[in-house]
């Protein structure tokens, strides 16, 4: 959590651009589960991240390396929806869905003074809601 893997991660994803987009949900199902393969260092009892601040930081991350990505990049952005779509639901159906209202909410808040950020972080989403879907 510390390093920059997540971004380096974020990267090849875009640096590929695969066309359908399977590549892309199957690096968010990896991500979803790290939270899952954490131990918390020194232990919860000596002030170690429990899983959901691990998913918050994973999430908040993720977000925004994601958001910059879709607007810097028009032809690869079907991708970056279908992966923070299937990023969304991973961690939703892990049971940590109020961690990632939580880091949504504060990014817009964040950048709710850049009028031109924020309706472009509302459009990625927009786009991004139709696609958390889960047949279970």
């Amino acid at each position: 959590l510390r390093g920059t893997g997540i971004e380096a991660l974020l990267r090849e994803v875009r640096d590929k651009q695969w066309p359908d987009g399977k590549a892309a949900r199957d690096l968010a199902a990896l991500l979803s589960s790290v939270a899952d393969r954490l131990q918390p260092e020194g232990g919860l009892a000596n002030g170690g991240l429990g899983q959901s601040q691990s998913v918050s930081i994973i999430f908040a991350r993720t977000f925004e390396a994601v958001s910059d990505m879709a607007a810097a990049d028009r032809d690869g952005s079907d991708c970056v929806v279908a992966f923070l779509a299937s990023l969304v639901k991973g961690f939703c159906r892990r049971g940590f869905a109020s961690a990632v209202v939580t880091r949504i909410r504060e990014t817009i808040h964040r950048r709710d003074q850049d009028r031109a950020e924020l309706y472009r972080l509302k459009a990625l989403w927009d786009r991004v809601v139709p696609h958390i879907k889960d047949l279970y």
